[in-house]
């Protein structure tokens, strides 16, 4: 028995089996990978790159954070602090601490009561013993960015600064309140879901996309958008918090495109790949659909055991539909997910208000904006994810559509034998007419006759043809409608005018890419996209599509028909 050869291994395969070997790979080492595997270059490369980058920002493991950490405290002689750095009825300015709220890796919350203004808030302290100069730009930016915010679903900061060494900002307390993170816990601790949850879960995220549309209209990106920072009052509303990672536009020199910033579970792929050009407003959309679909699966779509594994799968892959999750989610909420964590930020909601109306008129049982991908779209990704399968894969669909061609020209026989089979069945009732008359007649006359032997014998004859040509026809239409049924059901679905508006759309983007290769401005471009648009205005891609699929398949399918003889 022979041995199956073995199956192509995947990219992302690949690049794992080779960081087992390369804990950190030298640039030569990931050429010679590349080289090693050109079928699979194209896509090792972009993973060798998103890999890079998150290794640079984010430490992979338990000992390189506690590197990080201790480099961050000036190494093991720096100065500890324990959990009693503040405590209850201790007072930081004009305020009294009052209980502890949380604690993170820079700093703890308290509530405390501003003494001169009698109320109380959320006071966030950066703890003595996490000082420094990039924590305390984390802090300042936090205090910045939250102060040009004023919405019921933001938290505001009220102020800000410096006691003692002790920096300080006081925001608004959310008394009784518990974080999104600690809903999704408690949601996965039980049996079953609470009732109308997805009800719930909607009307939530509209009302986190709102709070963040007035983020954006104010000029704050907040990259970090993740249930933890998501703060859930009493009466059930969302407030967005925690934005010592915003990006404020008017700040560039506090924001530079290409620093890596967030939670990478929640991050947009533009966010991995830390690139330089190209991250706003739409990664906080992403993150929010993570969101969205870590509650309506309970899971979140992108995991792993590593760093590398977690953003290979942010930027590559797919994640399962939550429908296959959890059977009840609704229809509509998962399309609504699978829109706002597209990897191409030019195919999600083009803003968070956008996003919200698409959730209200789920809400409000009204048909949605966003749709199911298509054939074509999931193609396309597909081709994106395996460029060396791409032309296969073209080929594939060029003799779809020439079977689907075939396949009507059948369907034309068939109706013309049903027609031929329709008259042979005229002929043949009238044929048997005439023999029962001949019969009668001879019966009658009871002529010895040769004559009318002769005749009634060739009566009896064209009964037999006759008869015997129609089952033939009969025949002959069940195996064409066998082959009718099986082409109309697998080709159903090609369309050449989409061909024809893919072909359109490959000549406007590859126009443009080559125009960012030359280094041309954006302005540069657009004015070429425009001129270009307009002479592509009045061609005829359909008929291009048409043209090409005639002259390069369809001639060459109908030769090689002619070789199969009679075969139905």
């Amino acid at each position: 028995m022979s041995i199956p050869p073995e199956a192509p291994r995947s990219a992302e395969e690949i690049l794992a089996a080779f960081l087992d070997e390369h804990a950190e790979p030298s640039a030569a080492e990931a050429e010679a990978l590349c080289t090693e595997h050109p079928e699979q270059a194209s896509a090792l490369r972009l993973l060798l790159a998103a890999h890079g980058d998150v290794q640079a920002g984010l430490p992979s493991t338990l000992a390189a954070r506690r590197r990080t950490r201790q480099q961050s405290d000036g190494g093991d002689d720096a100065q500890s602090w324990g959990d009693d750095a503040f405590e209850a009825g201790r007072t930081v300015g004009d305020f009294l601490l009052v209980r502890l709220l949380g604690r993170g890796g820079m700093g703890e919350v308290w509530e405390a009561e501003e003494q001169s203004l009698r109320r109380k808030v959320a006071l966030k302290l950066l703890l003595p013993g996490r000082v420094s100069e990039k924590a305390i730009d984390f802090f300042a930016r936090e205090a910045r960015a939250g102060g040009k915010l004023t919405h019921p679903g933001i938290v505001s900061v009220h102020g800000s600064g410096e006691i003692d060494g002790v920096h300080w900002i006081a925001m608004d307390l959310v008394e009784d309140g518990a974080s999104l993170a600690d809903f999704l816990e408690d949601v996965r601790g039980e049996a079953e879901l609470p009732k109308d949850y997805y009800g719930q879960v909607a009307e939530l995220m509209a009302k986190v996309a709102d709070a963040m549309e007035v983020a954006h209209g104010a000029g704050v990106i907040h990259r970090d958008l993740k249930p933890a920072n998501i703060l859930i009052s009493p009466d059930d509303t969302p407030k967005v918090g925690d934005f010592g990672l915003a990006r404020v536009e008017s700040e560039h020199g506090l924001s530079q495109t290409g620093d890596f910033a967030g939670t990478y579970y929640y991050m947009s792929p533009e966010q991995v790949m830390a690139k330089r050009m190209g991250i706003d407003h739409r990664t906080d959309v992403f993150s929010l659909g993570v969101v969205l679909y870590e509650l309506l699966s309970l899971q979140r779509p992108f995991e792993g055991d590593t760093t590398h594994q977690i953003a290979q799968k942010v930027v590559m892959v797919d994640p399962a539909d939550p429908r296959t999750l959890r059977s009840r989610v609704p229809d509509d909420l998962a399309v609504i997910c699978a829109k706002a964590i597209e990897k191409n930020p030019d195919q999600r909601y083009s803003t968070m208000a956008e996003l919200a109306a698409d959730i209200r008129r789920h809400m409000a049982h009204e048909p949605i904006l966003a749709r199911p991908p298509t054939v074509v779209v999931r193609a396309t990704k597909w081709v994106r994810r395996n460029p060396t399968k791409s032309v296969a894969g073209a080929l594939a669909s060029v003799a779809l559509v020439a079977i689907s061609t075939l396949a009507w020209q059948l369907s034309q026989e068939k109706d013309k034998l049903a027609e031929t089979n329709q008259q042979l069945q005229t002929k043949t009732e009238e044929a048997e007419h005439n023999a029962d008359l001949a019969t009668d007649r001879a019966d009658e006359l009871v002529v010895t006759n040769e004559e009318l032997r002769v005749q009634r014998q060739e009566a009896e004859d064209a009964r037999v043809e006759a008869a015997s040509e129609r089952d033939l026809a009969t025949q002959r239409a069940e195996e064409l409608q066998q082959v009718s049924d099986f082409q109309a059901g697998q080709l159903s679905g090609v369309d050449a005018q989409a061909m024809g508006l893919t072909i359109r759309a490959m000549v406007l983007e590859r126009s443009r890419a080559a125009g960012e290769r030359a280094g041309r401005d954006a302005e540069v471009l657009d004015a070429e996209r425009a001129a270009l648009e307009k002479l592509l205005a009045g061609a005829d891609f359909t008929g291009l599509a048409l043209g090409v699929l005639d002259q390069e398949v369809f001639e060459g399918a109908l030769r090689e028909l002619e070789g199969f003889g009679n075969q139905p």
